[in-house]
């Protein structure tokens, strides 16, 4: 938005407690003041919600290891938590996106394309503002949407190109911020 202030995150900290923050940014000699980080009794509310996205985070990590039926639905509900969190403290970047990506993965080993094709256009969007459509994960995603898009209206077999992105695809390299 015009007039508001653009912020850089050195770090991918969005999931992480205020310690955990800290030590990483120490490393580089950073101090942060952003608002979840002061010592103040909205960034004490900003910072638990902070502490249960990183609970989140690790039981999204638990339950992708397992695998079964179960453990997919439930890191599904997990990760469309953490996007509610998420969206609720205005965090807008790509930690957004990897928690429409999870939601997208976990919705499509469920067997449901459609509600797949609804999180990866979520997660196409964040990184449409994030990093342009100019930039190599966009135009992978835009690929993705445009063969879920296929999946889901002819109700077809999962195409392998589809099924590896979802295996292989982590966490961005690069983050943007708008807070």
């Amino acid at each position: 938005m015009a007039g508001e202030e653009l912020t850089i995150m050195y770090i991918n900290g969005t999931n992480r407690t205020r310690d955990q923050r800290k030590a990483e940014l120490d490393k580089w000699g950073f101090t942060c003041s952003c608002p979840v980080c002061e010592d103040t009794l909205r960034g004490k509310e900003r910072e638990k919600k902070r502490a249960q996205l990183f609970a989140l985070d690790q039981e999204l990590a638990m339950d992708a290891q397992l695998g079964t039926e179960k453990s997919c639905g439930k890191a599904l509900r997990v990760a469309q938590r953490m996007a509610a969190i998420q969206i609720s403290e205005g965090i807008l970047h790509r930690e957004l996106g990897v928690s429409y990506h999870d939601a997208a993965k976990y919705s499509l080993k469920l067997g449901n394309p459609k509600m797949a094709l609804l999180w990866a256009q979520k997660e196409l969007e964040v990184d449409h503002y994030c990093v342009g459509e100019d930039h190599p994960d966009y135009k992978k995603e835009l690929e993705i949407v445009h063969r879920l898009q296929g999946i889901a209206e002819r109700s077809g077999p999962l195409d392998e190109c589809v099924t590896e992105w979802f295996n292989l695809h982590g966490r961005p390299a690069e983050s943007c911020i708008l807070m």
